[in-house]
């Protein structure tokens, strides 16, 4: 009996003491703080970076260049500045931005969060400061810097911008077990989560076009700044290459390609109508007959433009006879013009979209040539299933390709981007521009 009445005690201070530690330290209760992924707010474009991971792939262009950075962008001296800050470097930033990157903003996890007032300090050296709350959390406001931050035990966010308030409502007052489903379906994308940098966008700029979202991811070589990006459609897209592609051959001198050799049937696709609707809607800009165009469009356009072309251009001259009567002379003169081609394939060799072109104006004869609004006088001739026009002779040749691709010259940069590959509801793609010239490019944008 003496033994059960000590165990009943030792069983009753045992129960007493669990229920003391588990009030004391909250054992067995389930943490009520966010997590840094539930902290991040929807936005147009959103993205995860491997910050470490990313600094060594840019290493190769900032050593190979002799950027003055470079000395501020290796990894060990970018860990060694996380740590003074409390900045946990090696785990996974965030970041989200409007569409046209006058606000964005940056969520980091924290080792430390009582260092963080160094980087607060660092701020302040070039920025005036002043300080608000909202509820427990103060916020830091650098008026030069257009920047703001706040902080808690676990996270750090930067916003930078005007539209800050809503983005960092959304931050400080997270709630726990709830993660905005654009984020989750970033997350959710297991192909892609091994990318340095992995951005999402479900804009409307990217659904006006008749897909559901696009993904971007960023690598590089020593020479290239590269970006993947796959196009995503609800339902399938009808894109596939044509059966006999043709495109106009290139020139070292271009700077302006255009090269589409598709299936027509994408036409009848709820992402096609879409294209179509937008493509058709820029061009009435200029009265372009959109409608007529895509109607009899089989697929296949080339377009090349950039340096100059020999062309003969008509000199008419007055002069006069020997009894003072004008006469007008007639000559040809080889000059030089700026290199414009296209060619297109139409199922009735561009018959009803060229008379379009001439009702509208937009196209005029001038002698045996015409004239596309300002263009230089262009050559005309119909070749099978093709119609080229260009502003030298010879005209070029079509050679096979089965490149889909655009690329535009902007601020001496080369922009390309290539469509190299189609599944049923996936466009896939390349972006790609000269890495000497692309970061000269990126130090010139202004980011206020």
């Amino acid at each position: 009996m003496k033994s059960l009445n000590k165990g009943f005690v030792f069983i009753v201070l045992f129960a007493t003491l669990a229920v003391i530690l588990i009030i004391r330290f909250g054992f067995f209760t389930e943490d009520d703080k966010p997590s840094l992924q539930e902290r991040l707010p929807n936005a147009d474009l959103i993205g995860r970076i491997k910050l470490l991971d990313l600094v060594d792939e840019l290493d190769v262009i900032l050593q190979k260049n002799k950027l003055p950075i470079r000395e501020f962008a290796s990894s060990d001296y970018l860990l060694s500045r996380a740590k003074a800050y409390g900045i946990n470097i090696k785990s996974d930033a965030y970041l989200f931005s409007d569409f046209d990157m006058k606000n964005t903003g940056v969520v980091l996890a924290l080792n430390d969060s009582s260092k963080v007032i160094h980087l607060i300090e660092l701020m302040k050296r070039n920025s005036s400061m002043r300080i608000t709350q909202e509820g427990e959390t103060f916020i830091y406001h650098f008026k030069e810097l257009n920047t703001v931050l706040c902080y808690g035990e676990d996270y750090l966010c930067l916003h930078r911008g005007k539209n800050y308030d809503p983005v960092l409502q959304y931050v400080i007052h997270a709630k726990k077990g709830y993660t905005h489903p654009v984020w989750e379906r970033l997350l959710a994308i297991k192909p892609l989560q091994n990318e340095k940098v992995l951005l999402l966008s479900e804009n409307s700029n990217i659904k006006k076009w008749g897909f559901e979202y696009a993904t971007f991811s960023y690598h590089n070589t020593a020479d290239s700044l590269l970006v993947d990006f796959q196009l995503h459609s609800s339902e399938a897209h009808g894109f596939k290459l044509n059966n006999h592609p043709k495109s106009l051959n290139t020139t070292k001198s271009m700077q302006k390609l255009l090269n589409f050799n598709i299936d027509p049937g994408f036409k009848n696709t709820p992402t096609g109508k879409a294209i179509i609707a937008q493509l058709t809607k820029i061009g009435q800009k200029i009265s372009f007959p959109g409608a007529v165009f895509f109607e009899t469009w089989n697929g296949n356009l080339s377009l090349i433009e950039g340096g100059k072309v020999n062309t003969k251009e008509k000199i008419v001259t007055t002069e006069f006879d020997e009894d003072f009567n004008p006469i007008e002379v007639v000559d040809f003169k080889t000059v030089q013009v700026p290199g414009y081609s296209v060619a297109f394939g139409s199922v009735d060799k561009g018959k009803k979209f060229i008379q379009k072109l001439y009702t509208k104006g937009l196209l005029r004869d001038e002698g045996q040539q015409c004239r596309f609004l300002y263009s230089p006088l262009l050559h005309r001739k119909n070749d099978k299933e093709y119609l080229l026009f260009s502003s030298g002779t010879p005209l070029p040749k079509l050679v096979a390709t089965s490149k889909n691709a655009i690329q535009w010259n902007f601020k001496s940069t080369n922009i390309h981007v290539v469509f190299t590959s189609f599944s049923p509801k996936v466009v896939y793609g390349l972006i790609s521009a000269p890495a000497k010239s692309a970061l000269q490019l990126l130090q010139q944008i202004k980011w206020n």
